[in-house]
Formats: structure tokens, C-alpha cells, sequence
């Protein structure tokens, strides 16, 4: 009976080590698993995270062009005026060039700043500033060909302060865009 005992002992002693070692191997697998699911959240965020920063350069380098386009716009109007200013053209062939050249390349500007898609809530924001910009300058050029269409001198201050709202806009935009590429790291 002694050795039934000890046989039975043993036994049980083996089967609680048994359950012991089973338990263990299962908590060690669901802390396999805890690991492998933050490894893969990791990824993923490191997905995400590369994902947007693609999506935020692509916006700044399509934003660019616009921008450099407005630039360019805003360069040939400055020329305009002062040779308005200097007596080289009349206010005729001035008004002329602004609805002919100037006012359908805005135009067009407005359009393509419009249809660019902002990646996320700051370039939306970013867009938004230049969307006015643009769209204003638009309409001072405008004011600008009205003023001299009907002799109002009233149109003209009013494209100026129209303008001034076009360079306060411009130097936001300038702003947020920059804190956007140092943001992103982007050059």
C-alpha cells in the first residue's frame, strides 16, 4: 500500500508539474502574441506614419507650382503697374493686358488650386489661405479693369486694399507652408 501511495504521489506530483509547465507555455504564448501584436501595431503606425508624410510632400510639390505660378502672375502685374505708372502704356492697353493675359491665367490658377486635394487637416488649412489669395487677387484685377473701364478712381483704392489682403494672405501662406516642410522634414 506504501508503494500504491508513493506511485500515487508521484503521479500527482507530475501531472500538477504537467499543468504547471502547460500554464506557463500558455501565458509565454499569449506574451508571443502580445509582442507580435505591437510589433505589428508598431508597423502599422510606421506605415501610416510614412504613408501621410508621402501624401503631405506630394501636396507641398503640387502646392509649389501653384505658388510659383502666382509669383510669376504677381511679378508680370507689378511690371504692368509701374509701366502704367512710368507713362510706357495707357490705361487702355493696361486694362487690355489684364483682361487678356492677366485675368484668364488666374483664372486658371483659381481652378487649379481648387482642385488640389489637401492630404490632411493643416494642408487643408494651408490650401484654404491660398485658395483666398488667389481668388481675391482675382478679383482685384478685376476692380482694377472696372476702374479703368469706367473711370471710377473708388475701384482702384479698392483693388489696393484688395492687394494688401492678397500680400497678407501670401505671407500666412509662406508661414504655414514653411512650419509644413519643417514639419515633414521635407526639403
Amino acid at each position: 500500500m506504501r508503494k500504491f501511495l508513493v506511485y500515487l504521489t508521484t503521479l500527482m506530483m507530475v501531472l500538477v508539474l504537467a499543468a504547471c509547465s502547460s500554464g506557463n507555455d500558455n501565458t509565454q504564448e499569449t506574451d508571443n502574441d502580445k509582442e507580435d501584436e505591437v510589433i505589428e501595431t508598431s508597423a502599422d503606425t510606421n506605415t501610416d506614419s510614412l504613408e501621410k508624410e508621402a501624401e503631405v510632400l506630394a501636396y507641398v510639390e503640387e502646392v509649389r507650382l501653384a505658388y510659383q505660378e502666382l509669383a510669376e502672375l504677381g511679378a508680370h502685374w507689378d511690371e504692368l503697374r509701374q509701366s502704367s505708372a512710368n507713362g510706357e502704356i495707357s490705361d487702355y492697353d493696361l486694362a487690355v493686358v489684364i483682361w487678356e493675359d492677366i485675368l484668364p491665367v488666374n483664372n486658371d490658377l483659381v481652378t487649379n488650386v481648387e482642385s488640389i486635394l489637401p492630404p490632411t487637416d493643416e494642408t487643408v488649412e494651408v490650401n484654404e489661405i491660398l485658395i483666398d489669395a488667389v481668388s481675391k487677387q482675382h478679383l482685384a484685377f478685376s476692380e482694377i479693369v472696372a476702374a479703368i473701364d469706367t473711370g471710377d478712381t473708388s475701384k482702384i483704392t479698392s483693388a489696393n486694399e484688395i492687394l494688401n489682403e492678397v500680400r497678407k494672405l501670401d505671407r500666412e501662406f509662406a508661414r504655414k507652408m514653411e512650419s509644413l516642410i519643417t514639419k515633414y522634414g521635407i526639403n
